[in-house]
């Protein structure tokens, strides 16, 4: 149990070859794990790529975060939304 989060929700994003994410305001406070694929993720207007088994975080109200999907194969990103 983490103390400060009430909820822990869990589901997984499909971003098809060419398919893009706009880039947003963190809602809540979340960690994201690349189980397939790969993504190009802008965070915070800084790029970088992300692959199978990276793990990055964002935080609400600190982070904004779009992802693009360069390669010709589908992405999966699961993300751990940590809720309040």
């Amino acid at each position: 149990m983490i103390p400060a989060y009430k909820k822990v929700h869990l589901r997984d994003i499909v971003i098809d070859p060419g398919a893009q994410t706009p880039e947003r305001d963190m809602m809540n406070d979340m960690l994201c794990h690349m189980t397939e694929g790969e993504l190009t993720v802008v965070q915070n207007k800084k790029e970088f790529i992300v692959k199978k088994g990276d793990v990055w975080t964002c935080a609400k109200g600190l982070n904004t975060e779009g992802t693009q999907n360069k390669s010709s194969a589908v992405a999966i990103m699961r993300i751990i939304d940590l809720l309040t």
